[in-house]
């Protein structure tokens, strides 16, 4: 495109100011402002450049009416701060070359010196700006043809061309002609070589679709009229023989350059632009520009009498209508109402227009000249008006005003001073009323809802003024779409972790199971909604903590589907930083889309857009709306998270608060928007100390980017004093904040007073901006009151609760009664019924249906059967007792354990050992906790074999049994040593130390020797901190070990040692004693026993990570702690688990993606055996293969 340029100081270049003001942007040189003004004045056009050398000087031009000011780039740089506030599209700097900070200025258009510098700027800039259109380069050249306008608008790049240089003559051959230099940056793609032209009058409505050629736009330029190309006749001037001619205003070509826009002013006051007499070629004008005609033809036609020609001839009549229909606009309140008194209005001012010869076009041209001014009136209203509205309206009780000095200040109240009614007032929000709201979003929400993406994609070209050929953005992302420099990346991950942390912990990971009476069992268990949507807020603001804080919670509950819906940029992308975010939290889809068509988008479904089970996020009005809509359409299915309104924060400080930190944290909720709800409830302080912080209120916010919004949210906001901390808590928990801010004395011991927030900042160093963005905790809080009733969002919003029963015989036989009378006085038959056949039956047999199953299929099938019947809790138990049994007792207790715990519903592990060797009994069970005390009872009556039994049990009961089935086996040794070791010898047993005596002595000792005399792989899976690792595969080999270990320890030195259940330690802490070794203490009752206690009395473990057992559960949690690694991939992993291959079972640690992978083997030779390609070759040697996973 060329830009002609005027040398206001050339009088030789007059006869060019009308044709050169005919476009879209035109330059004027070493002219003064007056000379400015004049030519804005002689030509209408409001579109000129021009040079500025000061600060001052470019607001004189703007304000006068030139559209772009001209400023060099260190004069830019200078006084960058002081050019803030002013559109980017308003700006223009002019440099030499391109630099990097070039890339970030605020600015529309640079003028380059030389070409190369143009061309390499238009080359790497091509970013939309932030109010829609690009950046510019242009470039100043002297010697300019019209084929270097063209190779330079190929490259992006305009040409300013001198005035000089340019003539309107037609047979001017010395000078590039204008038509020329404009229509070289045109094309067309027509046979004929012509360009389609849309004429358009001055208040941009379509006229007619016309065409132009390069002789018809020459000509229009060089006598400032309509002139277009007929295909059939050849020249065409418009109106030349029906009077309907046009004059020219402006002549431009859309974005794509293929196609003319003429802007023109329509004569003839009864023949329009089209052939058939009417205005356009569309049918008739409607609304103003309608009125407007009228208007016009009832001046000249009005019959005599009528109320128009009144209104014509009566200018008191007139004005006396202009008052009373302004009154009654100020005074309507309902739409329909406002709307048909703002008719009646604009009827009346535009007969007074018409009267006094301004048209339509004439107040447009005035609303450009106002929109070009920077410097802004008062804009207060004449004191003869706020003396007529201040008499005859009444006062509002709050009213707050900025103050005459610029002061920005909050309201003040005192408790005392106030009685109920006015207290109450102050806990009320600006009242909202949705119904109008809801009437707007409903029809964007049903075009949606019936057309998919074809409605989205209008709506977004509608409301976001983008173009888009597919709403959506699938994973996986495009990693150049997420691009981040290393700081911002290192934020976002830093906050991600922290709030991930918080959120995971949220997450109910056990089931609940209670037994509410015997043989009836209740339990709940958690489940992730399946797909959810989640609205991140766009528009100018960019917001990765909003999508953090609805991704994470999302991500931790394990929902299989997220999609995100934002409004995109001006260039149709997303924020690199929302789309990397989407990226860590697992997203599917993003939807470039905002507003009330995205949730419809999300709650309905279309082609691209997944439908979710329930919308999550803030947003504004119209969201919020649109999110009441789509819960309230029950054909939807679709829940949300919680109504929303405008942000809110309330502080309490008293004498102890720091004024710069409470001022700063009013301020950091203030900007959020004009309406945002500010309160500081002061405790009982002075008036100095009140002052201080009034003070601060003011001078932090004069400094602030968002001052503008603050002015208007800060004097709507109050302060109230109070004299004590109840009062300030009992207000506070009536208002229920959405954030609460404590700067207080000993503000920890004030969190029990809090009944009502949504997030509650202890003391002077928990801003409220952690909670925006990285503590942990989530920002998307309840606001508006409603803290009263909800939460903000966290990990349990994205999960559901269900719910499950189960009984057995017994349970059937107890509840049955009950159930059945309830029934009955609800008049509920059936339900009556369901019970009433069940229990028939039941009374009809034996009550433990369990032991009548006759035995006709193997143990395990009978097993199988007779589990699913009775269906009860258990409870896992174990102990061990060293005792020199005799060979003839030890079979005799297999039988008799077998038979009678058997009856009594026990299934577990029993290893009985003579006293040949290491003797005694280990035992490991699981007990139906309906017969838990009949199992304690007949241990008991064999004390005699075993001594004082003490048990050591489970963290959990549950449901399903660690064993299958009750296995009682004879042993040569209980604790399998490589060497022989006496009953004599375990006569002198260590130290045996409770739970709590160990956990004390472990934290209050330091460097204490600890060994685990575990195996390698429970090592792994977990340890107390800094225990020495007993390098085996198997205890056998441990106990020989334990010389090397202990060689150079003194023997009066303490040795602790610890196992699972504490038999490993009963057997080598004698071997040590028996070597000299005085101090030996051992974890009485194990791992197990002190998971007990940790769980018992909720404190903070020194064992990490899981404990193994050698029963179904395989694995204790003890702590979420994860030590150990996947043995395939080596991630963090402590997933233990057997090889599938049968020949191998290998007993690995594998995550689950590679568990998923190869199938549960632990290598590619056992996969392949599972999967029929190879067969099993290796000899097995289970514990050979074990050393793999250390």
């Amino acid at each position: 495109m060329f830009v002609p340029s005027i040398d206001l100081g050339d009088p030789s270049l007059t006869s060019l100011y009308s044709s050169l003001s005919y476009f879209s942007a035109a330059i004027l040189k070493n002219g003064n402002v007056d000379q400015v003004r004049s030519l804005i004045s002689q030509t209408g056009s409001t579109l000129y450049w021009t040079y500025a050398d000061t600060v001052d000087e470019a607001v004189q031009l703007w304000d006068i009416g030139i559209f772009k000011v001209i400023v060099d780039l260190d004069t830019f740089l200078k006084f960058q701060t002081e050019f803030n506030g002013i559109s980017d599209d308003r700006i223009a700097v002019r440099c030499s070359r391109v630099t990097p900070e070039l890339n970030s200025l605020p600015v529309s258009s640079f003028i380059f010196t030389s070409t190369e510098a143009a061309v390499e700027f238009a080359q790497s800039k091509k970013s939309l700006l932030s109010n829609g259109g690009k950046r510019t380069a242009v470039v100043e050249l002297e010697n300019v043809t019209v084929q270097t306008i063209a190779d330079l608008h190929a490259q992006h790049v305009d040409v300013i061309v001198s005035a000089s240089l340019l003539t309107a003559n037609p047979e001017d051959e010395s000078k590039i002609k204008i038509a020329d230099a404009f229509l070289a940056a045109l094309r067309t793609d027509r046979t004929d070589g012509l360009y389609t032209t849309m004429v358009v009058d001055e208040s941009n409505k379509a006229l007619g679709l016309v065409y132009s050629s390069k002789e018809s736009v020459a000509e229009s330029i060089r006598l400032g009229q309509g002139v277009y190309q007929s295909r059939q006749r050849g020249l065409w001037h418009k109106g030349l023989t029906s009077g309907a001619t046009q004059t020219l205003k402006r002549i431009d070509f859309d974005c794509d350059g293929d196609a003319l826009r003429f802007v023109v002013e329509q004569h003839g006051a009864v023949l329009g632009f089209c052939h058939l007499n009417t205005r356009n070629c569309f049918g008739h004008d409607t609304g103003i520009s309608a009125l407007e005609k009228t208007l016009k033809d009832r001046q000249l036609n009005a019959p005599v009498g009528s109320y128009t020609a009144r209104l014509f001839g009566d200018s008191k009549l007139l004005r006396a209508k202009i008052m009373e229909e302004a009154e009654e606009l100020c005074q309507a309140t309902d739409k329909d109402e406002v709307a048909w008194e703002a008719a009646d209005l604009i009827y009346f001012l535009l007969t007074k227009c018409v009267t006094a010869g301004v048209s339509l076009a004439d107040i447009e041209k005035n609303l450009d000249k106002k929109a070009r001014k920077v410097t802004r009136r008062p804009g207060n209203a004449k004191p003869k008006w706020v003396e007529h509205i201040s008499s005859s309206a009444p006062q509002p009780t709050q009213q707050p005003q900025v103050q005459n000095d610029g002061r920005i200040k909050m309201q003040k109240f005192t408790l005392d001073e106030i009685d109920n009614k006015q207290r109450n007032s102050l806990l009320l929000r600006p009242i909202i009323d949705s119904s109008e709201i809801i009437q707007r979003v409903t029809p964007i929400m049903q075009q949606v809802r019936q057309r998919g993406d074809a409605a989205l994609l209008e709506f977004t070209r509608q409301f976001d003024r983008v173009n888009l050929d597919c709403p959506t953005i699938k994973a996986p992302f495009n990693p150049d779409m997420m691009q981040l420099d290393p700081v911002t990346k290192a934020a976002i991950d830093q906050a991600y972790d922290n709030i991930y942390k918080f959120h995971d912990a949220q997450l109910d990971k056990q089931q609940l199971v209670v037994e509410t009476m015997p043989g009836v069992v209740c339990s709940r268990f958690s489940r992730p909604i399946e797909r959810v949507g989640l609205y991140v807020p766009g528009g100018s603001a960019v917001l990765p903590s909003t999508t953090l804080m609805l991704g994470i919670p999302a991500k931790v509950a394990g929902c299989k589907e997220i999609v995100i819906a934002t409004p995109p940029r001006p260039d149709g992308s997303v924020v690199p930083e929302v789309l990397y975010v989407a990226h860590k939290v697992g997203a599917s889809h993003v939807v470039k889309a905002g507003g009330a068509q995205a949730v419809a988008a999300m709650a309905y479904g279309t082609e691209t857009v997944p439908k979710v089970d329930k919308i999550f996020g803030p947003g504004n009005q119209y969201v919020t709306a649109a999110k009441m809509v789509a819960q309230n359409d029950t054909s939807s299915l679709v829940a949300i998270d919680m109504p929303a309104g405008p942000s809110e924060v309330l502080v309490i400080a008293d004498k102890t608060s720091n004024p710069v930190y409470v001022a700063a944290d009013l301020l950091s909720q203030a900007e959020h928007g004009p309406d945002s709800q500010v309160v500081l409830v002061a405790i009982d302080l002075s008036e100095e100390h009140l002052k201080k912080i009034e003070d601060e209120v003011h001078n932090q916010a004069i400094a602030l980017p968002r001052c503008d919004i603050i002015r208007k949210s800060i004097p709507q906001s109050f302060i109230l004093n109070v004299k004590t901390l109840d009062e300030a808590m009992k207000f506070s928990n009536d208002y229920a904040p959405e954030h609460l801010i404590l700067h207080v004395d000993n503000a920890p011991d004030v969190l029990p007073m809090v009944d009502n927030a949504g997030s509650v900042f202890v003391g002077p160093y928990s801003p409220e901006s952690f909670g925006d963005y990285a503590s942990g905790t989530n920002h998307t809080l309840p606001t508006y009151g409603y803290a009263r009733m909800y939460s903000g969002v966290n990990t349990n919003g994205f999960v559901k609760h269900i719910t499950s029963q189960q009984c057995t015989a017994e349970g059937m036989n107890r509840l049955a009664d009950t159930v059945m009378r309830l029934a009955e006085i609800e008049g509920l038959g059936a339900h009556r019924n369901a019970v009433a056949v069940r229990v028939a039956d039941l009374r009809n047999r034996a009550l433990f249906v369990h032991f009548t199953i006759p035995k006709t299929k193997p143990c395990q099938i009978e097993f199988s059967r007779r589990w699913f019947v009775t269906s009860q809790l258990y409870r896992p138990m174990a102990f061990y007792s060293l005792k020199p049994l005799t060979e003839q007792r030890v079979v005799q207790l297999k039988k008799t354990f077998e038979k009678n715990l058997s009856a009594l519903g026990v299934v577990g592990r029993i290893y009985l050992a003579p006293a040949k060797g290491i003797g005694g009994i280990n035992c490991q069970m699981s007990v139906p906790i309906s017969q838990l005390d009949q199992v304690k009872e007949y241990f008991k009556q064999h004390e005699s074999d075993f001594g004082t039994i003490e048990y050591t049990q489970g963290m959990e009961d549950t449901t399903a049994p660690s064993f299958e089935k009750l296995r009682v086996l004879i042993k040569k040794n209980l604790v399998a040593v490589r060497h022989n070791i006496n009953m004599k010898e375990l006569e002198n047993q260590p130290e045996y130390l409770t739970a709590e005596e160990w956990h004390r002595d472990l934290k209050e000792k330091k460097d204490i020797f600890l060994i685990d005399m575990r195996n390698r792989y429970e090592y792994n899976l977990g340890h107390f901190t800094n225990a020495i690792k007993m390098d085996v595969d198997t205890f056998r080999d441990g106990v020989h070990l334990l010389d090397d270990m202990v060689k150079d320890r003194s023997k009066d030195e303490d040795i602790y040692m610890y196992c699972t259940g504490g038999i490993r330690c009963s057997v080598a802490g004698p071997y040590l004693k028996n070597k000299g070794y005085k101090h030996v203490k051992m974890l009485k009752g194990g791992i197990s026993a002190y998971g007990q206690y940790i769980k018992e009395n909720n404190t903070e473990s020194l064992f990490k990570g899981k404990n193994f057992v050698f029963d179904g559960r395989r694995t204790e949690r003890i702590t979420d702690d994860v030590l150990s690694k996947c043995y395939q991939c080596g991630s963090s992993c402590d997933h233990i688990t057997n090889c599938q291959n049968t020949r191998c079972h290998l007993l690995f640690i594998q995550c689950d993606k590679c568990s998923t992978s190869k199938g549960t083997t632990c290598s590619t030779h056992c996969q392949n055996v599972i999967e029929g390609k190879e067969i099993y070759k290796y000899d097995y040697d289970y514990h050979q293969q074990l050393k793999g996973i250390s």
